[in-house]
């Protein structure tokens, strides 16, 4: 009991009250956000040695090379920015549609339309991580 007490020290909600996050609660989240993205890169490389090589790829002088967008790039990098600000919006709800008051065939077609954004985005054919087990 009294370890499980100790753990409990960060229940709160992110920015609590203000639509943004302080300096530290952001440098938080991106510091987190980092970290889980490196170990993404372990656990997907066949080994460490390529695990090495392809984080040294990321962070070479190419990292700081403006990358050249295209319009398919484009339009999946905004909706991506629009759905992070209405899930930001929405932290401390229980699902995002929970304050709007909209009847079962308004949410069905919110539901339906982000599903086919999904569908039509999903060009690659790739395997899902977890089949390779």
């Amino acid at each position: 009991l009294l370890l499980r007490e100790k753990n409990r020290k960060n229940l709160d909600e992110v920015a609590d009250g203000k639509i943004f996050p302080s300096i530290m609660e952001f440098s938080q989240i991106l510091f987190t956000f980092f970290l889980v993205c490196i170990e993404w890169v372990f656990f997907r490389a066949d080994n460490v040695k390529q695990a090495y090589y392809y984080i040294s790829g990321i962070f070479s002088r190419s990292l700081f090379e403006i990358p050249f967008i295209n319009i398919e790039r484009l339009e999946v990098i905004i909706i991506l920015i629009v759905l992070i600000i209405i899930e930001w919006l929405n932290r401390s709800k229980t699902h995002v549609l929970q304050d709007l008051k909209f009847n079962r065939l308004g949410r069905w077609s919110i539901y339906l339309t982000l599903s086919l954004l999904i569908i039509i985005n999903s060009q690659n054919t790739d395997t899902f991580i977890y089949f390779q087990f």
